[in-house]
Parts: C-alpha cells; sequence; structure tokens
C-alpha cells in the first residue's frame, strides 16, 4: 500500500513539474511575441490533460486582445472559467479594450456589464477605454452616457477622460462641444 502512495505522489510531482513546465513555455512565447506558437503550446499541453494556470490564462488573453485576435481571447476567457477560473479586474480589462480598440462596442460593453455581474468593481481605465471606444466609432452619444455611468459610480473623470472626449468631438466635427470638454480641464 505504501509503494503505491508513494508512486501516486510521484507521479503527482512529475505531472505538476511538467505542467509547471509547459506553463512557462507559453508564457515565454507571450514574451517573445509568438502568439501563434503560445496558443499551439497552449492547446498541446491542454489536449494533454494538464492544467494551465491563471496566469496564463490572463497572459494570453492580453496578448490576443492586443493583437486584435479577439475570436481567440474570447474563447480563452470561456476556456478559462471552463477551468474554474474566475476572470479578475486584469483579464477583463485586456479583454474590453481589445475589443474596444477593434470598434466591437456591443461586446466591449457587454463584457463591462458581465464583469460588473460578477461583482468586480470598475476603474478610470475602464471606463476610458470604454469612452475611448465610443469617441472613436463616432458614437458620442454613449460615449456621454459611459461618462455619466462613471460619475455614478464615484469615479473622477481624468484628463485622459477628457482629451478622448475632445477628440472624439472634434472627429465628429462637433468643435463646440470639444470646446465644452477643453474648458473642464481648466475648471
Amino acid at each position: 500500500m505504501r509503494g503505491q502512495e508513494a508512486a501516486a505522489r510521484s507521479a503527482s510531482r512529475v505531472s505538476k513539474y511538467f505542467a509547471n513546465e509547459q506553463n512557462r513555455s507559453v508564457i515565454k512565447f507571450i514574451n517573445l511575441k509568438q502568439s501563434s506558437r503560445a496558443l499551439s503550446a497552449f492547446n498541446s499541453f491542454r489536449s494533454q490533460g494538464l492544467r494551465p494556470t491563471q496566469i496564463t490564462y490572463s497572459k494570453l488573453i492580453h496578448a490576443f486582445s492586443q493583437q486584435g485576435f479577439l475570436q481567440e481571447a474570447e474563447k480563452l476567457f470561456c476556456s478559462m472559467e471552463e477551468d474554474g477560473y474566475d476572470p479578475n479586474i486584469i483579464v477583463y480589462s485586456s479583454l474590453i479594450n481589445g475589443l474596444a480598440s477593434n470598434a466591437k462596442m456591443t461586446k466591449a460593453r457587454a463584457t463591462f456589464d458581465r464583469m460588473i455581474s460578477a461583482g468586480i468593481p470598475s476603474n478610470a481605465v475602464i471606463f476610458n477605454t470604454l469612452i475611448r471606444g465610443y469617441s472613436a466609432t463616432g458614437d458620442m452619444k454613449q460615449a456621454e452616457e459611459t461618462l455619466q455611468l462613471m460619475r455614478s459610480e464615484n469615479i473622477t473623470p481624468d484628463i485622459f477622460t477628457y482629451n478622448i472626449l475632445i477628440n472624439g468631438y472634434t472627429g465628429t466635427g462637433n468643435l463646440k462641444m470639444a470646446v465644452f470638454q477643453a474648458e473642464k480641464i481648466q475648471a
């Protein structure tokens, strides 16, 4: 009986070591900006029944979101939850930023709402990301509504918020509102 227990503990240690090495290789490829190799390594060790770490998921989601590979990022987000990890504010922020940067504002807002529903409070960076996304698509009404939501959450707009709004209004040709936002900075 002791021999079997010792063998089981030894096998468990080997499995953990192998999983840690695989997680490190995925992160190494991410750091080298080789996302396709990182995903290949990730899929390889998952197919072997090994479990990625939350950090591995976070780094992959961030890398794919940043590079505009949003389907992959969203799949990884779902896999992360299936593996029993709760996405944190960093993961949500990465995905929202990727979606907003690629004019996927309906999905960005749905991801934001999902984050809030999960009990994770927002911050100025995430609100600015949403406002930037709406401004970049010319949807200044949604940008303003997001600004109001930001204030209702007791998060103070900062210089970045106002610069985003100024650029948005300038881009839509509404110079009156751009000047109005600029005056708020000076006040």
